[in-house]
């Protein structure tokens, strides 16, 4: 029992392939893929809290920009100039109470100070003739402009610009608005939405401004993403810029990783079942035409002659070996004939070595016999008898030599030559016997380049046989076009003629030894063509016309090219 094993079935073995092969580099593509999106996601998040505290520092600065542009203004109003008197037609109070009226929402009251630091004016009447307790710093005479943000808590910040004289610009008084500061907390509300939590400092690192999430998440910095940008100090503002702190809390803002995360293994799980669906599918598909395939090539193998199973629907390269396999089919018939006509070529060469021992001699004595009588010294009776022994003698001669031809086929010594003018030669050796027959025999177009590395000797003869064969199959009053053509690998010889033709069905069996269509003939000619063509890694067809027969013969221009 021990090193036995049932044998494991195709379909089988495939899927657990498929499911091997595909199954964990699937998984590991999407681990990837999700970490590579985490990261994205991760760094958007961090970009995303950046932009938003840039964003909220540069509205908070264009905010207080926007109040010292104020009081600047202000202060320069000739209404201003009432502070050298005490305003005592309260111009400059009225003035106060109305840009204060104006601004309700921004300020929560504008003073004007005399030199001696006492409300001169006020937006509120009551205070005129006190002395500011809040803020002393940011209300010293000696200084142009000052503003002192409040700290956490406080209601109101503190701005100051000094009121200078028409006449010789020197300090008359100071102009101080106080900032309604709770301003700021709604700005840093809204703009904190409800999962994130802003907060301003000022240079020495204390918290001036806050929204209201800020004091309610807890849980330390390492629970918390977050980001910071500095606004830039307003000109003429002594002070280092502001710190806009931007905060969110893990949880809240990794939520999106972790709903991508439920979604890539979901995507995984997927993933999986359609692989293993895919996976059974092909292995289906694969398994039962090879084992169909399988039975074919079992049948081959036992000489049965079976046809090839139909092959629909499957893999291109189950598809593939089923071609490979009625391929090798046809090429083991193709190579049984072609055995066979080995076999009928090597009879014919032992059988021309027969001929050409026994017949040669008794033919050259009866031919030499023959061309000595004196023919003219005959009457026309025996005259013509003479004719016949020589013209018969020819004919056998003929045959003999197209014996020992077609069993004698040498490599070809190949040289450099013009394919055309071999051609002209060619026509003009058949020539007489075509002009005996009544054949018209004439060249057609040319290739423009006819250059080829052959043997001339063997070409020639590939011509002289094909030419002759068109003669001899012509009857009186046919023609034969003879032209020749190139292209960048080989050149072509064309021999058309007007004769009976070759039905479609016998264009390839007219070149196998013995196989002939007319009377006296033995099917040797145009197997020796095929051979001498295929010497040269050519080959030789049967072309389709309308009128007669047309033989093409191909020839590679260089040796190289022959397989």
């Amino acid at each position: 029992m021990f090193g036995t094993h049932k044998p494991v079935s195709l379909r089988r073995l495939l899927l657990a392939a498929f499911s091997v092969v595909a199954l964990p580099p699937a998984a590991l593509m999407m681990l990837l893929a999700f970490w590579q999106t985490r990261s994205i996601v991760y760094h958007e998040i961090e970009a995303n809290l950046t932009a938003q505290a840039e964003s909220v520092s540069a509205k908070f600065r264009q905010t207080l920009f926007e109040r010292v542009q104020n009081a600047v203004t202000w202060s320069e109003l000739n209404v201003m100039q009432d502070i050298a008197i005490g305003d005592v037609d309260r111009r400059l109070s009225a003035f106060l109470e109305d840009a204060q009226s104006r601004y309700d929402a921004t300020y929560i009251a504008l003073h004007a100070l005399g030199a001696d630091g006492l409300v001169v004016a006020s937006s509120e009447a009551r205070r005129i003739g006190d002395r500011l307790a809040a803020g002393q710093r940011c209300v010293r005479p000696t200084q142009p402009m000052a503003l002192c943000t409040p700290t956490e808590g406080a209601k109101a910040a503190v701005l100051s610009v000094a009121i200078r004289s028409r006449f010789d610009r020197q300090p008359i008084g100071r102009l101080v608005l106080l900032i309604d500061w709770g301003r700021i907390r709604e700005f840093l509300n809204t703009a904190a939405g409800e999962r994130r939590a802003l907060a301003l400092f000022d240079a020495g690192g204390a918290r001036i401004a806050a929204s209201d999430r800020w004091q309610a998440m807890a849980g330390g910095e390492s629970a918390f993403l977050s980001a910071s940008a500095y606004a830039e100090g307003i000109q003429g503002i002594a002070g280092d810029p502001w710190r806009t702190v931007v905060q969110q809390s893990r949880a809240s803002a990794l939520a999106p990783i972790r709903s991508m995360a439920g979604a890539f293994l979901l995507l995984l799980l997927m993933a999986g079942g359609l692989i293993l669906m895919a996976a059974t599918f092909v292995s289906e598909r694969v398994a039962r035409p090879v084992v169909r395939l399988s039975e074919y090539a079992r049948g081959l193998g036992g000489g049965s002659v079976r046809t090839p199973p139909a092959i629909r629907g499957a893999p291109k390269e189950v598809t593939g070996l089923s071609q490979a396999l009625e391929r090798m089919a046809a090429d083991l018939d193709a190579q049984q004939k072609k055995l066979v006509t080995a076999a009928k070529l090597a009879a014919v060469g032992e059988f021309a070595a027969v001929m050409a021992h026994e017949i040669r001699t008794p033919l050259g004595i009866l031919r030499s016999s023959a061309q000595t009588i004196d023919v003219e010294a005959l009457d026309p009776q025996n005259r013509e008898l003479v004719g016949y022994i020589l013209s018969e003698t020819e004919r056998l001669r003929r045959l003999v030599n197209a014996l020992l031809d077609s069993s004698r086929t040498r490599e070809p010594q190949r040289q450099r030559q013009d394919v055309a003018m071999l051609v002209e030669r060619g026509v003009a050796m058949v020539q007489p016997q075509a002009r005996d027959k009544g054949v018209t025999l004439r060249l057609g177009g040319g290739a423009k380049d006819p250059l080829a590395e052959i043997d001339e000797e063997q070409v020639l003869q590939l011509l002289l046989n094909l030419l002759l064969n068109a003669i001899q199959i012509l009857p009186a009053g046919g023609s034969i076009a003879v032209s020749t053509d190139g292209d960048a690998e080989n050149v072509y010889v064309r021999v058309h003629d007007d004769g009976p033709g070759i039905p479609k069905a016998d264009r390839e069996q007219v070149f196998e030894p013995f196989i002939h269509r007319r009377e006296g003939g033995l099917g040797i000619g145009l197997a020796v063509v095929r051979e001498l063509a295929r010497a040269h890694g050519g080959d030789v067809r049967v072309l389709a016309t309308d009128v007669g027969a047309c033989f093409e013969v191909r020839l590679p221009r260089r040796a190289a090219e022959v397989a």
